[in-house]
């Protein structure tokens, strides 16, 4: 019984000590995003009626920043 237990707490011990660490993953940056924007010197196109742009140009689409997220830990 006490061999099955400390084989058990060795291959434990092992299996922690070699299992890979996981990848903190990266915070995503306003160039991960596909945004339609404005471009100096680019047609505008003149639409008449109701049709799908394939592809719009957009002069404003909100503040895009990044903010860092702060936790009080759950204190009261």
């Amino acid at each position: 019984m006490w061999l099955k237990i400390g084989l058990w707490v060795l291959s434990t011990a092992i299996s922690i000590l070699t299992r890979p660490k996981p990848e903190i993953p990266q915070p995503a940056t306003l160039g991960d995003f596909d945004i339609p924007v404005v471009q100096d010197g680019r047609e505008l196109p003149l639409i008449g009626g109701t049709v799908e742009i394939e592809d719009p140009q957009m002069a404003w689409h909100g503040d895009l920043k990044t903010q860092a997220i702060r936790d009080s830990g759950g204190k009261k």
